[in-house]
């Protein structure tokens, strides 16, 4: 008998083996059985193989495998006759009955606990078989659909019925067009229980034989509660928006009150920032994506809130201020910087988005690309993309319009005023960006005259 043959071909099975002579002696144990019952081969080569038993063994129910230290093991067996090259052999398998008790146990506990986690998260599986138009559903399917699985036929059509009506044909059209193409699919879904809407998710895909679609699978899951939840949060997060909005228009009436050319510029430059900012949005900018869009129009209000610090004297001196009044004047900046930077230590909100994109624009939309702007004559990029749009729109809206010291300028000159000062006063890329939409401006500066 070829030793190495019977190595390369028993020796690393995940069952206990041995090899007899048909005299009934031991010729091999694989490593699995020396696991199991602590003997090696010369513990054990040459001996009958019926010793290796209790006196109660039988071959049909099979018995005790005697162990080392007489330690008894419960053991399932299976003997079959094998021939190698023109030798006969018998070979004895045995499967380990207490191994096998504690295996079946622990699938039948991770059984349990894995109905236990579906139930609990409300998740099921279906099987729908195409050639015999038959469908399976899993326990849970029928306690999410509540419906008595003794009594009730699961069927496509059933499923259908279950859906809400309004999304029965974007269910149907999602599992056509997965059995069609091939394609694996997930949508989330209403159905109606018992008059009550439930939010399912239903994730699903088909098995062929060449072309032929021969059976679906998929799962659906109640995802009722995280949606009830989103739904919350985003009525929270409107309303929150909302007494933003109604704080930042009560702020800026402050201004308005102060100044009766106010009102209307706030509305038409907060428009102006709107047409720039998304005008960047088109050509690439990926700063501006529709949520700084909102906040940046929004907080754009609030650029002069600072002049309710500034005396009835000056700011509303019927003609051109003084030298010293316009170093009064120019305080503004500082102050509405302030009144925010107050407002966000005492609210502890020091890192909110919101309230620092309204510092930037209150504090740099008088600060000059060139340096020479104020409070504190920033200089190109040092300036805040916020504040370098504000204080583009913010001059043209003021020399589109008419003050007790000056005329109004047409939309042309306004135009002809902002490319000369590119690269002075202004950013030279905002620039371009205007002189793209200026017939949009001038729109809302003819439609939004104070």
């Amino acid at each position: 008998m070829n030793k190495d043959i019977i190595t390369q071909m028993y020796e690393n099975l995940p069952v206990a083996l041995i090899l007899t002579n048909p005299q009934n002696k031991i010729q091999y144990i694989n490593a699995e059985f020396t696991r199991m019952t602590g003997y090696s081969i010369t513990d054990l080569i040459g001996k009958p193989v019926d010793h290796m038993f209790s006196n109660d063994f039988s071959l049909t129910t099979g018995r005790m495998l005697v162990a080392q230290d007489n330690l008894m093991l419960p053991v399932g067996m299976r003997i079959t006759i094998i021939h190698i090259d023109d030798i006969e052999l018998w070979s004895y398998v045995f499967l380990d009955k207490s191994y096998q008790c504690k295996l079946e146990n622990q699938l039948r506990i991770e059984g349990e606990r894995m109905k236990e986690a579906k139930e609990l998260a409300k998740f099921g599986h279906w099987e729908l078989d195409l050639i015999a138009d038959e469908l399976y559903w899993s326990d849970e399917v029928y306690r999410m659909f509540d419906v008595d699985q003794e009594k009730f036929s699961p069927s496509y059509e059933a499923f259908l019925e279950k859906i809400h009506p309004e999304d029965v044909e974007m269910v149907n059209d999602a599992y056509l067009n997965s059995v069609q193409n091939h394609l694996e699919y997930e949508i989330d879904h209403r159905i109606l229980i018992n008059n009550e809407v439930l939010f399912y998710k239903e994730k699903g895909r088909s098995f062929y034989d060449g072309k032929k679609p021969l059976k679906s699978i998929g799962m659906v899951q109640d995802i009722t509660e995280r949606v009830k939840k989103e739904i919350e949060v985003n009525l929270k997060e409107e309303e929150l928006l909302k007494t933003k909005s109604a704080i930042i228009n009560a702020l800026s009436g402050l201004t308005d009150m102060r100044d009766n050319d106010t009102g209307k510029h706030i509305e038409r430059t907060q428009t102006y920032v709107k047409l720039m900012s998304e005008a960047l949005k088109s050509n690439g900018d990926s700063r501006f994506d529709d949520e700084f869009i909102s906040i940046l129009v929004q907080v754009s209000s609030l650029h002069d809130i600072g002049k309710v610090g500034i005396s009835d004297a000056i700011l509303l001196k019927p003609g051109k201020l003084t030298d010293e009044e316009f170093e009064i004047m120019k305080d503004h900046t500082t102050i509405g910087y302030n009144v925010i930077e107050e407002t966000k230590r005492s609210s502890g909100l020091l890192d909110s988005v919101y309230l620092d994109t309204t510092q930037k624009v209150i504090l740099h939309h008088h600060e000059r690309w060139n340096g020479s702007g104020y409070p504190n004559g920033l200089k190109g990029s040092q300036i805040s993309i916020e504040g370098r749009i504000m204080s583009l729109v913010d001059v043209y809206d003021a020399l589109r319009s008419e003050r007790v010291y000056k005329k109004e300028y047409s939309h042309a000159q306004a135009v002809d005023i902002i490319k000369a000062e590119s690269g002075k006063q202004f950013d030279p890329d905002l620039v371009k960006i205007f002189l793209m939409i200026e017939k949009e401006f001038k729109k809302v500066s003819n439609d939004l005259k104070g």
